[in-house]
């Protein structure tokens, strides 16, 4: 806490030489702008400049292996960081609750993570580190073959109306989806419940949202942990379509939509996109959710 509350400080540059500085160093600097880390600094600590709310700009170092938990929590001005290549561990909740934040980009050449559309992910992209709290979109689809989410890599996501979780997806850690109060609906597709930390992974979540699970696992959501205190789980099938009011014609097989009467259908992606509109007798899309329209009735779909 070296430099706490040094609330006139404006800018930093850190010497080259110094290899760490110390726990909460340039905690709660109100007015810092700007930091500047040395190619010989190896390690930011954790909450090393936690609510430095008027930091915009970040310069990393080449020699940067650490960043350390909560390094850069709740600093609200950033707007975009580029990690290192160098850098090979970001613990969690480095960039949290950074409320300005779009992108979090990754340099050419780092082995240890990844960025894709600014959000980032280990380099295998089996893990979702940090989705950037300030991302303007309201919906978001975690791509196949993400099986965990961090702690906190969601945190104060308010943006976030709708989150669709991979079939891939086995572990959900404590804090993931801390206070995204705005979330009104889920859509879940792995077969078995993923393992949620505690009940804080879904903190301030509404419990009434609606909660789309796979047809076959819907009783297994109702008596898992966490999820079975959602009230209103639904089930989604990958086969068919079985809402009542929906035509009996259409179906989901093999990924793709059978609609033998050439009825008029409307197919839309998560964030509202129409992505289908006409009477084909058959429509194949990528893999995924989608919202079928037909003859005033709606419903998910897995194709």
């Amino acid at each position: 806490s070296a430099f706490e509350l040094c609330n006139a400080l404006t800018e930093v540059t850190i010497p080259e030489g110094v290899i760490s500085i110390g726990y909460n160093a340039f905690g709660f600097c109100k007015a810092l702008t700007k930091v500047t880390i040395p190619n010989s600094m190896t390690t930011i600590v954790h909450h090393a400049f936690q609510s430095c709310k008027a930091l915009t700009e970040i310069i990393f170092g080449n020699g940067l292996t650490i960043i350390q938990q909560s390094a850069f929590y709740y600093c609200s001005s950033l707007q975009q960081v580029t990690i290192p290549a160098s850098v090979t561990s970001i613990e969690d909740g480095a960039f949290g609750c950074c409320f300005a934040l779009t992108a979090i980009n990754v340099a050419e050449g780092n082995t240890a993570y990844c960025s894709e559309n600014g959000v980032l992910f280990s380099n295998d992209k089996t893990t979702l580190v940090q989705y950037p709290a300030g991302k303007p979109e309201t919906s978001y689809i975690i791509p196949e073959g993400v099986a965990t989410i961090t702690d906190g890599a969601f945190e104060s996501c308010n943006r976030l109306m709708t989150v669709s979780i991979p079939s891939s997806m086995t572990t959900i850690e404590r804090r993931a989806f801390l206070y995204c109060s705005s979330l009104t609906e889920m859509t879940v597709l792995a077969t078995t419940p993923p393992t949620v930390g505690n009940v804080n992974a879904f903190l301030d979540v509404s419990r009434t949202i609606p909660v789309y699970v796979p047809v076959a696992s819907l009783e297994a959501y109702k008596a898992a942990d966490v999820w079975k205190e959602f009230t209103n789980l639904q089930a989604i099938s990958g086969t068919a379509i079985d809402t009542p009011s929906m035509p009996e014609s259409i179906s989901i097989q093999g990924g793709m939509l059978h609609n033998p009467n050439g009825l008029t259908v409307s197919i839309y992606d998560l964030t509202g996109r129409l992505v289908y509109s006409g009477n084909a007798t058959t429509v194949e899309l990528p893999a995924g959710i989608y919202v079928v329209s037909c003859n005033g009735a709606s419903c998910k779909a897995v194709f």
